[in-house]
């Protein structure tokens, strides 16, 4: 009886199972998915700022001094001369009496109405349209702040011969008497811009498509990586972040494109007219300052690209995509 109760007893003593102290540890070891995800979303940002801030320092150590040899120098042709051409080629593409060719000084009166030109171009822009069609009158004043300072910018540049400006709303071309070595790229501008009201309008959006890579960055950090068993759980926001965030550097890539696309098309129109106009020496320095300028928008793009890759990368390798 004795002998009974002891091997009942043994046989219902607990036995240690070594699967499950395995399961055990590796739980443990796990990170609690919340914090994976937590932990995800600044490492995201932070690898997008480091690819960002690598694309700069390329910029300013290789593409920006060639650059700036450009910056100020002029065409090298007189100034009513430099004039002269310009109109050439706006009636040779037909648009003598659509584009006007507003030549700029350092008077006051001059410097102030061109920055008004500039801040009312830059004001129509349909994506600044939207940005304001919310009513928000502490965000809008933050819009006009911020299209203030860029007008000032440019207003200052185009003043001094640094640069010239085409503005699409309003069918100008900005432009400063000792003529900027992009005068031609500008009338380039303008020439897309006029082949359709279609395309006049895509060209002035796709300046600021640029400006949704902070949101493609955002949906790529928050994005859920959960992958849901059922349509159900899935709610139609949740579908469009993740959409964004997996598509990352292909929306980068689509936002860059059209603005890539319209700067060189601008480029090649006035290159070709100027091929036979001007001096060998003087063509071969314009050709070199619109190809410094593309490089500019070019690396732009690529580090813009690369960035949110980066970060989808690391955003993917910490929170990994699960079953729930």
């Amino acid at each position: 009886m004795i002998m009974n109760s002891a091997v009942k007893a043994y046989n219902n003593k607990a036995v240690p199972s070594f699967t499950s102290n395995k399961n055990d540890d590796k739980n443990k070891k796990e990170l609690n998915p919340t914090l994976k995800y937590v932990a995800a979303v600044p490492v995201a940002y932070v690898a997008n700022a480091a690819v960002n801030k690598a694309t700069s320092s390329f910029l300013n150590a290789f593409i920006f001094p060639n650059f700036n040899k450009y910056n100020n120098q002029s065409i090298g042709l007189a100034d009513q001369e430099g004039i002269e051409l310009a109109n050439k080629f706006l009636k040779k593409a037909n648009l003598e009496n659509k584009v006007e060719l507003v030549v700029a000084d350092s008077s006051p009166q001059i410097t102030s109405k061109i920055k008004d030109l500039i801040f009312k171009d830059s004001s129509d822009n349909i994506i600044i349209k939207l940005f304001k069609a919310f009513k928000s009158v502490e965000l809008n004043q933050r819009i006009d702040k911020f299209v203030n300072v860029l007008s000032v910018d440019l207003t200052s540049q185009i003043v001094q011969g640094d640069n010239a400006s085409f503005l699409p709303s309003l069918n100008k071309i900005v432009v400063a008497k000792k003529q900027s070595m992009y005068l031609f790229h500008e009338i380039g501008h303008s020439i897309n811009a006029n082949s359709g009201k279609f395309i006049n309008s895509f060209i002035g959006a796709s300046r600021m498509f640029p400006a949704f890579i902070p949101v493609i960055l955002a949906c790529t950090a928050f994005k859920s990586n959960k992958i849901e068993k059922t349509d159900k759980n899935n709610n139609p926001i949740n579908k469009v972040v993740k959409f964004i965030g997996n598509n990352a550097p292909v929306l980068g890539a689509l936002s860059f494109l059209p603005m890539l696309a319209e700067e060189g098309l601008a480029s090649i129109h006035g290159l070709k007219f100027l091929k036979d106009k001007l001096p060998t020496s003087v063509f071969n320095k314009i050709l070199k300052s619109n190809a410094l300028a593309f490089s500019t928008y070019l690396v732009t793009g690529l580090g813009a690209i690369g960035g949110l890759k980066l970060a989808q990368v690391c955003k993917d390798t910490i929170d990994k995509p699960k079953q729930c």
